[in-house]
């Protein structure tokens, strides 16, 4: 099934957490919350080994700031993307990352800062299996 997924913050109706990991990849299925900064978390239900993570932010002329972290407990977090200076416009090909096999159970992505507006949108994250 789909992991589950959760937010910090006041999620916009309809752009709830669990549209970023519904498999769905527009921008009409994405998660919306404001203002920045936010914090977006998947539970993958069990400890799975990734080597990497796939984000999309909302993509249109604006750029997003963010990092995001890993986690077995939800206790210990190791960050694994630092995107907190970027200045590249998002894309439909989103962002791939990929990192030293590791297990994880939490995927938290920090949303820090958006061009446009105070609110932050993510279309899709996906993990990456070893």
């Amino acid at each position: 099934g789909m992991p589950e997924a959760s937010s910090s913050s006041k999620d916009s109706i309809g752009h709830e957490p669990f549209r970023a990991v519904d498999g769905i990849r527009t921008l009409e299925s994405s998660w919306w919350a404001k203002p920045y900064p936010a914090m977006w978390q998947m539970d993958l239900g069990e400890p799975k080994r990734l080597r990497g993570v796939h984000v999309w932010p909302y993509w249109g002329s604006r750029y997003y700031q963010y990092t995001v972290e890993v986690s077995t407990d939800g206790k210990d977090w190791q960050q694994v993307v630092d995107m907190s200076k970027n200045t590249t416009l998002s894309t439909p090909e989103g962002d791939r990352f990929e990192f030293e096999s590791t297990d994880v159970r939490y995927v938290r992505v920090n949303m820090l800062y958006h061009t446009r507006n105070t609110g932050v949108h993510l279309v899709e994250v996906e993990v990456i299996e070893e």
